[in-house]
């Protein structure tokens, strides 16, 4: 549940221009619940998807693709990913089917073997913790892959539930995810935002009734940006966040990164 001791909440502004950046992280920080897309927004985590795609591929014997075809599918999931490269090299149903159960099986072998948190989300998420938020991750990425690439990344301690794939909710944009993850929080759509990078995840933030912060320094693209968002930033290192000194090198030194 969120603590109670947290901040005075902020009205987000009523304009359709997003806040400036250093006006961002005193916006998140103001709300009681902040929820997460996990993939292009906490983490980069294109190389292990692509990089499985391709062991993947050449198990069946089948051509590489180009990673934007990852990068434009990644929302859908693993299987979404699957049936993206599966329509592009105009495969028969039988062939799908092998080549999406070959994609989930190598990449769960190794789900963070090269993902990283982009630059400055360490910071950020000590930042709202002690600004009493409750944290949360929404993604429609499995269950098990998602909860398996926070604890690799020694990052699972900052969050109070994660919301995948498997639990049988439907998948973003249809807002039944977010709107368990913020119930379970215990709080309204209306006092949370989901920070995400996609038009996938902007969709489900309007339709759950939440806000939507857009992190552009993900995977969304052009469709992204041209989503509504109270707030857009590229760089949580604009966000104005800090952790306590020393927590950044104490994580390097513990996932060895």
């Amino acid at each position: 549940m969120p603590p109670a001791d947290r901040p005075p909440r902020m009205t987000p502004p009523a304009t359709h221009d997003p806040l400036a950046p250093d006006a961002l992280g005193q916006w998140l920080a103001a709300h009681p619940v902040v929820v997460f897309d996990l993939d292009g927004t906490l983490v980069d985590t294109l190389p292990d998807l692509t990089g499985a795609l391709d062991d993947a591929l050449a198990a069946l014997d089948l051509p590489p693709v180009h990673p934007d075809v990852v990068m434009a599918s990644l929302h859908g999931g693993l299987a979404g990913t699957a049936a993206a490269v599966a329509e592009a090299l105009a495969l028969d149903e039988e062939r799908a089917q092998a080549l999406c159960v070959a994609y989930e099986t190598a990449y769960s072998m190794a789900p963070a073997l090269r993902a990283l948190p982009f630059p400055g989300v360490l910071d950020c998420l000590h930042a709202l913790r002690a600004a009493g938020c409750a944290l949360g991750v929404c993604t429609n990425k499995s269950q098990s892959d998602a909860e398996g690439v926070l604890r690799a990344l020694r990052l699972d301690f900052a969050f109070d539930i994660v919301v995948g794939a498997g639990r049988g909710l439907a998948l973003k944009p249809d807002p039944a995810p977010l709107l368990h993850a913020i119930a379970m929080l215990g709080a309204h759509p209306r006092e949370s935002v989901l920070v995400g990078d996609s038009v996938v995840d902007a969709q489900c933030a309007h339709a759950a009734g939440a806000g939507f912060a857009h992190f552009s320094g993900g995977y969304g693209g052009a469709e992204a940006l041209a989503a509504h968002a109270l707030a857009r930033f590229g760089d949580y290192g604009h966000l104005g966040l800090r952790a306590a000194p020393m927590i950044g090198t104490a994580w390097a030194a513990a996932s060895g990164r």
